[in-house]
């Protein structure tokens, strides 16, 4: 169970919140989330008091009373080691966000696919097994196939190809849509696009060079020299979320 606590005082931007949160849901239904709404910094505390416990505060910062800053610099004084990301229109509070350990610091307008990445380093920071899946337009019908288990995919006319990490390619039944829109939930998913008939998962790249990654299964795929300098980036910052997960240290994502 992820219990999340959200403390906003516009109702409109907690109700986006919500949204957001049960968009996430949807993507990791074996994940149990349960959250509580609190319109101000007082009453979040109150409720901390009385006993209430979260893993996860999304707070802004700018509110009447008391802030969302000096509300985690008073929970990190009882001792609270929970995880906390700021969505906030106020970018100038970051330094003062991270001196309270924040784990990630967010400007709105807030994208989906940017908080589902944030929920996903909380997630992986405290330890929940999550397993995300993706759904596969087979030929012989829609399959629902771990997201971890594709080493990538790529395109051919208006068809797609899976490649399994157990050896398996999965082709997909002819689509009427673009290769974008077609794996837009693996892009959600943290898929890097190296070329446009190609998508990889980064965690099965072995290793990369100028012009192709070198896949874990021994597959070699291309990188467009138009798209290396975004890729590279992108793959980097993979890189450095991944270490930091493993070391237990939390990064804050740009």
């Amino acid at each position: 169970m992820l219990r999340i606590a959200i403390c906003e005082d516009m109702p409109s931007e907690a109700v986006h919140i919500e949204q957001m949160l049960a968009g996430y849901q949807a993507r990791v239904p074996q994940l149990q989330i349960a959250h509580s709404v609190f319109g101000s910094a007082e009453v979040l505390l109150q409720a901390v008091n009385a006993g209430q416990r979260f893993d996860l505060y999304l707070l802004d910062i700018v509110m009447p009373g008391m802030d969302g800053i000096e509300l985690v610099r008073a929970l990190r004084g009882e001792g609270c080691r929970s995880a906390v990301i700021y969505l906030t229109a106020s970018p100038e509070y970051a330094v003062q966000a991270f001196s309270v350990r924040a784990t990630n610091y967010m400007v709105k307008p807030v994208s989906s696919r940017a908080f589902y990445e944030a929920l996903d380093e909380v997630v992986a920071m405290l330890g929940h097994k999550v397993e995300s899946h993706a759904v596969v337009p087979a030929v012989d019908g829609a399959l629902r196939v771990p997201v971890s288990q594709i080493v990538c995919v790529e395109v051919t006319g208006h068809v797609l190809h899976y490649t399994l990490c157990d050896g398996r390619r999965i082709r997909s039944k002819v689509l009427r849509v673009s290769f974008g829109k077609a794996i837009a939930d693996l892009h959600a998913a943290g898929f890097l696009r190296p070329h446009q008939s190609y998508a990889v998962n980064p965690a099965h790249i072995a290793d990369f060079a100028a012009r192709e990654f070198h896949m874990d299964n021994g597959m070699c795929v291309p990188i467009s020299r138009l798209r290396f300098p975004e890729v590279k980036a992108a793959y980097m910052r993979y890189l450095a979320r991944r270490g930091a997960a493993e070391e237990g240290i939390s990064y804050a994502a740009e």
